[in-house]
């Protein structure tokens, strides 16, 4: 399972009462279903791992109180297996407004 989790007090969260909670998500779950029943190993990758930061996104958004990690709006989350490695950002490909650095993939 991955957690999405933050220090009590340091965000108003949801309520307004600065306990944001934790939130999680089954990216395995992710990776299987739709290994079972949709797509190449790389495609359902990369969709287990836009699903997380869509998450993150999600719980970071309502425990700031603000849209994340955009100005005005939500980017949309995006993923790409390209050149065995996982690329990971928020925005659309020719204006990225977030990104984490290419993940090797292992060859199985």
């Amino acid at each position: 399972m991955l957690w999405f989790r933050s220090d009590q007090g340091r965000f108003p969260g949801q309520q307004g009462d600065y306990h944001t909670g934790s939130a999680g998500i089954w990216p395995r779950e992710d990776l299987t279903t739709c290994l079972e029943y949709e797509g190449t190993g790389e495609e359902c990758a990369a969709d287990a791992a836009r699903h997380a930061l869509d998450a993150l996104q999600d719980y970071i958004a309502e425990a700031i109180h603000d849209s994340w990690p955009g100005e005005r709006t939500m980017p949309e989350p995006h993923a790409q297996v390209r050149d065995s490695a996982l690329h990971l950002w928020y925005g659309p490909a020719d204006d990225v407004v977030l990104a984490c650095e290419p993940m090797p993939l292992a060859d199985r």
